[in-house]
């Protein structure tokens, strides 16, 4: 027999031990049960009540846990490849080095969840909410994550070779040196994304403006010809862009925090609501560029840089540079 106890040692439902594999236990409550290292596989579980449960190391391969509610349980190093996860809670669950390759979790609930190094590869994720889930050195291989909810996820590192991310919503994403050969980003959402270091090659389909930023952050764009070109709602912090010509250029809602903008000409520019915090404004010429809500705060300008007519850049927060 096996008792099945909550981490206080309270018991909450005893089974045979042989029953554990294929085991029926759909709609269990078993809040903050301790099944470390259960053996788990092919159980039903669908609408199981697991809420900050001990699964760490639990083989939960092929078990079905449709709807399942495990918020805040412990699932690290736990074995979840071909489970069923269609709609299950997962919020803030902690699944560090878990396997869930081939998991289906259409319409699963995984934000702030921690999935550092787990496996997802030919997991179905469509629809899945990942909202500011941490899956840095996640492999997504083959990942298939359709109108995924990614705003401020954490993919640095992430692998996601051949994975469909068409319709993602990954707005403020960490993407840094994230592999995205032959990935299908279309129609993606990428406003505020961190896109520095993320490998690309011919087969990843990806909008021609997110193309440019991350060109942009490899080569930097000095006097670069950037002249009327989009790149509202880029994330463009650090940048090298002195001496850029961005006349007329669309900058509405950027980021370009610490940015270097010496000398560039932004003529024209609609910067509204664009993040310049920090950044370095020396010798700008901003005449007749929209400023409007734009976050100026601890930018550093000089006597050459122009101001649009009615910008008090002092009274923004910017800061003068001595001579």
């Amino acid at each position: 027999m096996v008792v099945i106890r909550d981490r206080s040692g309270w018991p909450l439902y005893t089974v045979r031990a042989a029953t554990l594999c294929g085991a029926n236990l759909h709609e269990l409550h078993l809040y903050e049960a301790d099944l470390r290292g259960a053996e788990l596989r092919g159980a039903d579980l669908g609408g199981a009540y697991l809420g900050i449960a001990d699964l760490c190391g639990a083989d939960l391969c092929g078990a079905d846990l449709t709807e399942a509610i495990l918020d805040g349980a412990d699932l690290r190093g736990a074995l979840l490849a071909k489970a069923g996860l269609a709609r299950a809670h997962l919020r803030r669950a902690q699944l560090n080095g878990a396997v869930l390759h081939q998991a289906r979790l259409t319409g699963a609930d995984l934000a702030w969840a921690t999935l550092e190094q787990a496996t997802l590869s030919g997991a179905v994720l469509v629809e899945a909410n990942l909202t500011r889930a941490r899956l840095p050195g996640a492999d997504l291989v083959f990942a298939n994550l359709r109108r995924a909810k990614m705003a401020g996820v954490d993919l640095r590192g992430a692998r996601l070779y051949r994975s469909d991310l068409h319709e993602a919503d990954l707005r403020d994403a960490k993407l840094r040196d994230a592999d995205l050969r032959a990935a299908s980003l279309d129609m993606a959402t990428l406003a505020g994304a961190d896109l520095r270091g993320i490998y690309l090659d011919r087969a990843t389909r990806i909008a021609a403006k997110w193309l440019l930023v991350v060109d942009l952050g490899r080569r930097g764009g000095v006097e670069r010809d950037l002249r009327a070109v989009d790149l509202s709602g880029a994330n463009l912090d650090h940048a090298e862009l002195a001496g850029a010509d961005l006349c007329d250029a669309s900058l509405r809602s950027a980021k370009l925090r610490w940015a270097v903008l010496t000398g560039a000409d932004l003529c024209g520019a609609d910067l509204r609501a664009a993040s310049l915090q920090g950044a370095e404004l020396t010798g700008v010429d901003f005449t007749a560029a929209d400023l409007t809500g734009a976050d100026l705060r601890r930018a550093h300008y000089g006597a050459t840089t122009v101001w649009p007519v009615g910008v008090d850049p002092a009274l923004r927060g910017a800061l003068l540079t001595p001579r």
